[in-house]
């Protein structure tokens, strides 16, 4: 990359000695080789990251290398020490966490930021606690709350998982929380690495613990991402205003660098290199740049699998909706998700999405292929985009749900009638939550939504059944399904609820397609799905989603839920 003089002896120590001092950012480093098979002759593309940035710019990196052919070596560091590996000619590209380090000040050197994340807060599960404000976080960050009672989960300490002053994420959280710095930890632990956090999480009862979103979302930390002033931990909206703290990620190279690093920082920038970005649960940075830029199944044989031929083009990308935890979603349909792409030969991405209206929207513009929907969700989107229903999952013989209207054992509310007045939470755009919720309204005469005295849209049936436990409703219309795998962890729930009412059945969750998806893909997509209980790793794909088998799902399935809609006169068209 660069010539011989200004990759001396000097540089080669000075970046021995960086890599193995210790640090916030460092670890046991090692040289990397993201992609190898380059013509000889060929050096490589030397990068220093933060631990904090390298996990997601390994993998965006990787996808650019592997299409381009050329050899990338990632050493991980402090982003304080990437201005002098670059100007020593030690290293060809920075990636920094935390904006431009102080240390690059009047230095010849350009910084592009490319991505943002949230700083997010996760909880162990014994915990009891799922949404904290963020003057309880900044109590519990203190040492003023030390005990989970207090910030009304169950009793035990609070162990806080904490990084050294030097983290940019503690530092992120300071500036965004205390007004300057973060106070030091009075009880938990200070552990100097992301990886070392994320290992103390996964064995730490009563942790409170904090980084990125999307790291903490990858890695599968048993515990619990809680939602901040009632904003859910969802990317990317979580990485916005309204979430308490987030961090930027950033390029940094030499002014004179050559054209091939000035390359690989352009790729962060453009739609493609956004998409992947985004894909991964950040936000990108280019000015303008969102989703509605790419659709990465357009551009021809780009996402291909190596050594496989594709049915289709490019990334299949599959929606969740926002019915469970974004942790909760991502363990249930990842595995169907690689089965898809096993069977297909098709680079897939699972794509969390933060409302039931930003499904429509997706499907609309053409940036999703396929979704897990609701019944509700499936009517609209049959008669706004045409999607067609493939398959569900069946458990135990059963493939249908029930809406359910809940309130506490403890009020003593008996009869339809006593919840005039009351506070009711629902998921709006569901079958269970709003439709159903609007049909028990009809039968009592009553109007929608002036019958309760307060209407809370819950972000999911999960949320609504929280907001019932905590006592900030009283009332709540939800999936039963979702109460079952909620109760499964937690027995006492089902002791704590009285059922007013069920609903007629309603189809789970099935994965619809975009009518885009030709009737050859459509076909092979719905015999991978109906044979998951027959081929290597489908039965495990199909625990995680809690099914036995997927069946075939047709139109004619939604029967009762079109019949509801006309009851209530539910416009699935979105008209007046």
């Amino acid at each position: 990359m660069t010539g011989p003089g200004r990759r001396t002896a000097a540089g080669a120590l000075l970046l021995a000695a960086v890599l193995l001092a210790a640090g916030c950012d460092s670890q046991k480093h090692k040289v990397e080789i993201l992609e190898s098979p380059i013509p000889s002759g060929d050096p490589p593309v030397k990068i220093a990251s933060s631990d904090e940035a390298a996990p997601f710019f390994r993998k965006v990196a990787d996808a650019y290398a592997s299409r381009r052919r050329i050899r990338l070596e990632l050493f991980e560091t402090q982003s304080r020490n990437i201005p002098e590996l670059l100007l020593s000619g030690s290293v060809d590209m920075g990636v920094t966490s935390g904006g431009i380090p102080a240390e690059a000040a009047g230095k010849n050197l350009s910084y592009v930021p490319f991505a943002h994340d949230a700083i997010a807060f996760i909880v162990s599960p014994d915990a009891g606690v799922r949404s904290l404000t963020s003057s309880q976080i900044r109590r519990i960050l203190s040492g003023e709350i030390d005990d989970w009672k207090e910030a009304g989960g169950r009793p035990g300490p609070i162990k806080i998982v904490d990084r050294p002053p030097s983290s940019v994420t503690r530092a992120s959280l300071g500036k965004s929380l205390f007004g300057g710095t973060l106070p030091p930890s009075r009880h938990g632990v200070v552990v100097e690495t992301s990886e070392l956090a994320i290992q103390a999480m996964r064995r730490l009862p009563g942790y409170f613990g904090f980084g990125p979103l999307s790291r903490l979302t990858s890695e599968q930390i048993p515990g619990v991402l809680v939602a901040v002033d009632g904003m859910p931990p969802l990317a990317p909206s979580a990485a916005g205003n309204g979430y308490p703290a987030r961090v930027e990620y950033g390029i940094m190279f030499r002014k004179d660098a050559p054209e091939t690093v000035k390359e690989l920082a352009g790729f962060f920038l453009t739609p493609e290199g956004g998409h992947e970005l985004a894909t991964l649960g950040l936000t990108p940075s280019a000015k303008g740049l969102s989703m509605a830029a790419c659709h990465c199944r357009k551009q021809e044989g780009i996402f291909l699998p190596a050594g496989k031929k594709s049915v289709l083009a490019g990334t299949f990308t599959l929606a969740v909706v926002p019915e469970l935890g974004a942790i909760t979603q991502e363990n249930r349909y990842s595995a169907v998700l690689q089965r898809i792409a096993d069977g297909m030969g098709v680079r897939t991405r699972l794509m969390h999405l933060s409302s039931y209206d930003q499904v429509i929207e997706e499907f609309h513009e053409g940036r999703i292929d396929a979704a897990f929907v609701g019944s509700l969700m499936y009517g609209k989107l049959r008669q706004r985009a045409g999607v067609i229903p493939l398959a569900r999952p069946e458990k135990q013989g059963k493939s249908m749900y029930h809406g359910l209207i809940l309130v506490r054992k403890a009020d003593r509310i008996s009869t339809l009638a006593e919840l005039r007045g009351k506070r009711l939470s629902y998921v709006p755009n569901t079958s269970a939550g709003e439709l159903f919720a609007k049909s028990k309204v009809a039968e009592a005469g009553g109007e929608w939504p002036g019958y309760f005295s307060r209407t809370v849209k819950a972000s999911s049936h999960e949320t609504a059944v929280e907001l019932l436990l905590s006592g900030e409703v009283d009332v709540a219309a939800v999936k039963d399904l979702v109460l079952d795998r909620m109760a499964a962890s937690r027995p006492a729930l089902r002791k704590a609820f009285t059922v007013l009412s069920f609903s007629a059945t309603f189809p789970e969750n099935a994965l619809v397609v975009s009518p885009h998806l030709g009737e050859t893909d459509r076909a092979s997509l719905r015999n991978i799905l109906l044979s998951l209980h027959e081929i290597p790793g489908g039965a495990e794909a199909l625990r995680s989603l809690g099914a036995d088998r997927m069946i075939p799902t047709s139109d004619q399935d939604y029967a009762g839920m079109y019949g509801l809609a006309r009851k209530v006169g539910y416009r699935l068209d979105g008209g007046g």
